[in-house]
């Protein structure tokens, strides 16, 4: 369904090519990597420094949880080919527990990842300029439901290494979810702690203790819980 291969006609389906995926003389997978605005990658400290904020990113993902929902890519609407955004439906938001204008993180293949801002798509009446397609253009595949497509621009093509068409795995980023909860509570928690400190005398231990249960109330009301299993009656 996200490939929109057409329906059978006259009993012949139609051919579909799969390919494997690339690999080096070792057999390990070949990755795209992250790409910088000129197109250059990054260097082997940033790269390091992506790799590790993506392991806290993943660690993170056991408590809050962060689902990922599939899509069919096509490209973005005109005159936002550039920013490192996507438009997905509304419908969906819920789906990924983001709101939009929350970062997402759109997957490809076993590494390829990307980060974006995710906005909501524009209904397909909204007025949009009049755009005349000059040369051959080919022929666009069959339309999918709004709910299954992606608008996805050429900067976070070229960053994923994919081509127009094709099935990425969007979840949420957990990382500023969690900053923009603790920011909140930085100086109501600190004013806490300072009076706690001076009139109750408390062990800095017990106060550790204290930190850690206010941030995980604090994480909480981003968690996802799973739907429940068994069939209702």
């Amino acid at each position: 369904m996200l490939q929109a291969i057409p329906s059978p006609r006259n009993g012949s389906r139609p051919d579909t090519a799969i390919s494997a995926l690339p690999r080096d003389r070792t057999g390990k997978v070949l990755l795209v990597g992250a790409l910088l605005p000129d197109g250059h990658k990054y260097g082997r400290l940033a790269a390091a420094m992506r790799r590790i904020t993506g392991s806290v990113e993943g660690a993170l993902r056991f408590a809050p949880r962060a689902p990922a929902i599939s899509f069919r890519t096509i490209e973005a609407a005109p005159g936002e080919d550039q920013p490192m955004i996507v438009r997905i439906t509304p419908e969906v938001f819920p789906l990924l527990g983001i709101q939009p204008g929350d970062q997402v993180h759109v997957e490809w293949g076993p590494g390829n990842r990307s980060v974006v801002v995710a906005l909501e798509r524009r209904p397909a009446d909204a007025a949009w300029p009049d755009v005349e397609y000059v040369g051959h253009r080919p022929e666009s595949p069959p339309s999918l439901p709004g709910f299954a497509v992606i608008d996805l621009g050429a900067a976070t093509r070229v960053t994923l290494g994919i081509p127009r068409v094709a099935v990425v795995t969007v979840r949420r980023r957990l990382t500023p979810l969690i900053m923009k909860k603790a920011n909140q509570l930085i100086v109501p928690v600190a004013g806490l702690f300072l009076g706690l400190s001076v009139d109750a005398r408390l062990s800095a231990w017990l106060l550790a203790c204290a930190a850690v249960v206010i941030l995980g109330l604090l994480i909480a009301p981003i968690r996802m819980r799973r739907p429940p299993r068994g069939r209702v009656g």
